[in-house]
């Protein structure tokens, strides 16, 4: 008897513990991080100039594909609280080589406006220098 009342003590404290942990700031804390605002992928040849500044924070070996893929964040990550991050891997061999990005949330710094929009106008601007040499 002694022991079986020892361990019923035991179960309600874990489980009185796993209340604790459950209910509060915390658990509210993971579900907004779980949260994603928005994703799109786009294909293409310059995967690393987009117009904003990245950090790559690791790096993983798919099976099947022999190209590794990349994770990027923002650079104001920390600084803005930015939550942008991307992913790039290459998708083929060719020359030159067509890459794969994954954006996933969008730029909530203050710097990556203008980069933004800086990148928009030298990409416009490149793209006419194109069409005219056509």
């Amino acid at each position: 008897m002694r022991g079986s009342s020892m361990l019923s003590s035991i179960g309600s404290n874990k489980r009185m513990l796993q209340q604790d942990c459950s209910g509060g700031s915390h658990a509210q804390e993971h579900t907004k991080k779980k949260a994603r605002v928005g994703m799109r992928t786009d294909y293409t040849y310059a995967p690393y100039h987009d117009g904003f500044q990245w950090r790559k924070y690791g790096q993983k070996v798919i099976r099947g594909n022999a190209f590794p893929r990349c994770y990027y964040r923002c650079t104001y990550h920390q600084d803005h609280g930015c939550s942008a991050s991307k992913h790039v891997e290459q998708h083929n061999s060719s020359d030159p080589p067509l890459f794969r990005v994954v954006y996933t949330n969008d730029h909530t710094c203050s710097g990556a406006a203008a980069a933004a929009s800086d990148y928009m106008a030298s990409s416009m601007h490149i793209q006419q220098i194109a069409d005219a040499s056509l």
